[in-house]
């Protein structure tokens, strides 16, 4: 098919369902595109050899890593050469073919993390915080200067625990470059990271009450208040709890099904549902109308996608202060109950099951009981504990 070439028009072709399909450019005569069904799109340029008419193929780069204006000064320059009997400039062609930084990490996103659970958190981070110092720079050109630089940035903003999982996400992402045959040595080499105390906030009894009595009148999005609220009466983590599905509640049978594919884990986990966090589901379903997440995104009016990880995060971090208490992170809202868990004399084996956490040794392989009667009344026991607290506890 022949078409001009556009930035907007391959950005927004669809890969076939097989095979592949190939555009040629009518502004350069000769400059091909071809998109894989796996979504790769790759230009090249037919091009004759003076004194050969057998017509032939160069492959100049993807679309990740040569621009169209790129593409087409290399097409130009081939086909002139090769009028001149000279072969493809091959040394030319590898300059162009090593992508900026921001091309690795969107060819990083396409061909490995797109595939992963923590695929987004891990690209938002390397988008935030890396493209905006090297997004322009060549692969290539970062030392192992330029990284210590960066996250000593990072730390100094008061942020040591993203330095941190920066300093991680770098380390795949240039091992992805030496892979990709990018990079020959990865400018990670022997950079360590900072040691990280493990966190240890848990909310006292008081902190709980204050947290469920005044979540609702500080300003938070109610569908954001109901996720935190849900997260504290089943002792699921946040990104399980943003991410509900209709499909995975079963209101008549009190349970929630999670899937593999949705636990941390990869691990599919069924949790007991206690009248409280039924409650708290008939409140969702209200909000919810006719989406098939139970806590869709308010950012989207469709419903078509569910609550982000991160709105929980930041509301916390907002309005902490408003509700007095002390700032926390969602995940702290898990330890706390994992520690009432404990108060409440739960044996150790139901409540990591209950919190869907892989048994430590060999009775991970040989322990295959699904705990479901154990952790309902564990669960039971803690609702009844925080409905106590609740009415107890002075705020």
């Amino acid at each position: 098919m022949k078409v001009t070439f556009t930035d907007r028009f391959i950005q927004t072709l669809k890969p076939p369902i097989k095979g592949r399909n190939e555009y040629l450019d009518q502004k350069v005569l000769g400059l091909a595109l071809r998109v894989s069904k796996n979504g790769r799109k790759t230009y090249s340029v037919y091009y004759r050899m003076l004194g050969n008419p057998t017509k032939q193929r160069e492959t100049i780069g993807t679309h990740l890593t040569v621009s169209l204006a790129e593409a087409r000064t290399s097409a130009l320059k081939i086909i002139a050469d090769a009028q001149k009997a000279i072969a493809p400039n091959l040394k030319l062609k590898a300059i162009k073919q090593e992508p900026f930084v921001k091309d690795l990490i969107t060819e990083f996103w396409e061909r490995e993390l797109s595939n992963k659970k923590s695929a987004k958190d891990m690209y938002r981070l390397l988008v935030k915080d890396v493209i905006p110092s090297w997004g322009n720079k060549k692969v290539s050109s970062i030392t192992r200067r330029d990284v210590v630089i960066l996250l000593d940035k990072i730390r100094d903003r008061g942020a040591p625990i993203t330095a941190n999982r920066l300093h991680g996400r770098l380390t795949r992402l240039f091992n992805f470059a030496c892979e990709r045959g990018i990079l020959d040595e990865s400018p990670m080499t022997r950079l360590r990271k900072t040691e990280e105390s493990p966190r240890e906030r848990v909310l006292d009894d008081n902190e709980i009450k204050i947290f469920w009595l005044n979540i609702d009148k500080v300003g938070i999005h109610p569908k954001t208040a109901l996720a935190l609220k849900l997260m504290l009466t089943t002792s699921q983590r946040a990104g399980e709890v943003t991410s509900i599905s209709w499909n995975e509640i079963d209101l008549n049978a009190a349970i929630w099904r999670i899937p593999p594919e949705k636990s941390k884990n990869g691990r599919a986990h069924i949790v007991p549902l206690t009248q409280t966090s039924l409650d708290l589901l008939k409140q969702a379903k209200a909000l919810s109308k006719n989406s098939a997440y139970v806590f869709p995104s308010p950012l989207d009016l469709k419903g078509a996608k569910p609550l982000e990880v991160r709105s929980l995060s930041r509301a916390i971090s907002r309005k902490h202060s408003l509700m007095k208490i002390d700032k926390f992170v969602p995940h702290d809202i898990r330890r706390s109950v994992r520690t009432k868990f404990a108060e409440l004399g739960v044996d150790e084996v139901v409540a990591e099951r209950a919190l869907n956490h892989h048994l430590q040794g060999l009775a991970r392989v040989y322990n295959q009981h699904d705990y479901q009667k154990e952790i309902r009344i564990a669960l039971t026991l803690w609702e009844k504990r925080l409905l106590d607290l609740i009415e107890t506890v002075e705020v």
